[in-house]
């Protein structure tokens, strides 16, 4: 019975980290929809970035969050992944 127990746990806290990750991967993909909506989240994180910027595919455009307030963009700006 205790073995069952404890196998019924560790199950259900694969079960819960499998939601909370998908969640949380449904968040990263509403965020990168477009260029303004990514802009309007790493603002909120205390970069710096106009409204003028375009990100070319935001959903795979890598930008480091770690020190977000070293991140000042201005207008006219392209960032994309590849050139």
């Amino acid at each position: 019975m205790k073995n069952l127990l404890s196998s019924m746990k560790l199950n259900l806290r694969a079960v819960l980290w499998s939601i909370k990750k998908s969640i949380a991967q449904s968040k990263n993909e509403l965020r990168r929809k477009d260029t303004a909506s990514f802009i309007k989240y790493l603002n909120s994180l205390g970069m710096k970035i106009e409204e003028d910027v375009i990100m070319y595919s935001p959903e795979t455009l890598n930008i480091d969050t770690n020190r977000p307030t070293l991140i000042n963009v201005k207008g006219g700006v392209l960032c994309c992944t590849k050139i």
